[in-house]
């Protein structure tokens, strides 16, 4: 039926949604001290629909296309507008979580990261639809994990919250 929405597609968006707003649950409540840490756990169910979608999308593809569904591209049109769709959300994710007291900081940044890949490649996806799922699985998804990954990396040395109170209450 043309012009119908597939429902595959529907839950990928789902998925993707919820992925973005259960890390962003989970990043806030990482920085309030004794705050049940169990909420960190909370982004892995829609993150794991998510991954699956996209694999069984793969597998689709795959099946109908042969290995030219599986082929894996360079795709740089997707860069600029991802780095657009993602700058806004990120700063602010950033700003608000040097607010709170990030006892695990690098936990508290991939959560983040995270929460903010997942809302761009929501973004991305409305405006940029028909890509393999490969690209996307690659691209948006594997993305979103290594930002997610190195941002673990960087966390302590960005989220510092007790040497900024320590400055404060030396002064």
């Amino acid at each position: 039926m043309p012009g119908s929405i597939e429902p595959r597609f529907v839950l990928e968006l789902g998925a993707i949604l919820a992925t973005a707003v259960t890390a962003a649950i989970a990043a806030f409540s990482s920085v309030v001290p004794g705050r049940d840490q169990r909420f960190l756990l909370l982004p892995l169910i829609p993150l794991v629909v998510w991954l699956v979608t996209l694999g069984h999308s793969c597998l689709q593809d795959w099946r109908l296309l042969g290995t030219a569904g599986l082929r894996v591209r360079a795709d740089w049109d997707c860069a600029v507008p991802a780095l657009i769709v993602s700058t806004l959300p990120a700063g602010a994710m950033l700003l608000m979580l040097r607010r709170g007291a990030p006892l695990l900081p690098a936990v508290s940044l991939a959560l983040g990261v995270l929460a903010t890949g997942a809302i761009a490649n929501f973004g991305l996806l409305i405006f940029h639809t028909g890509d393999l799922s490969i690209q996307i699985l690659v691209w948006h998804g594997g993305g979103a994990i290594v930002m997610s990954l190195m941002a673990s990396l960087v966390g302590p040395r960005v989220l510092h919250w007790r040497t900024r109170v320590g400055r404060a209450c030396s002064a």
